[in-house]
């Protein structure tokens, strides 16, 4: 294998490594300049709890074979999340968070490394267990849609 070949094949594996283990392309961490105007020095801890219970109610979900979509899951995380740190928001609040739920920034990189694997022939899915509507709406705004 010559160079050329070698640092493709490196950056190919990186590149799959990288997607596999993000098991997602927006970064959640976006929302917490968002929850700081609203909780100052909790956001960061708001922000890790209200992922921690959206996974665990989402996987949960799934085992108890009671499925709901992500945006259910999200939602009642969100709920959770404001009893447990005794943050009462206002309805109004938690629907622009989760309106802004909905427009997360990609990871750095995300775009570049998408690029490279759909140049080198891999056919690309999005796969979400969202609403298609909430799937569209955060590729189009990350301009990920593109790729898919």
């Amino acid at each position: 294998m010559n160079n050329t070949s070698q640092e493709n094949s490196y950056v190919t594996d990186t590149c799959i490594r990288y997607l596999r283990h993000s098991y997602r392309y927006c970064d959640t961490a976006g929302i917490v300049d968002k929850l700081h105007q609203l909780m100052g020095n909790q956001a960061p801890l708001f922000s890790a709890r209200w992922r921690e219970k959206q996974l665990e109610y989402s996987f949960r979900r799934g085992l108890m074979k009671t499925y709901a979509d992500f945006s259910v899951c999200t939602q009642d995380a969100l709920n959770h999340t404001c009893m447990a740190l005794q943050q009462p928001l206002s309805d109004a609040e938690k629907q622009s968070l989760l309106e802004a739920y909905r427009r997360l920034p990609a990871f750095p990189g995300t775009s570049e490394a998408l690029q490279f694997l759909q140049a080198s022939g891999y056919r690309l899915y999005a796969f979400s267990n969202g609403l298609p509507s909430d799937l569209d709406e955060l590729l189009e705004n990350t301009a990920l849609n593109g790729f898919f």
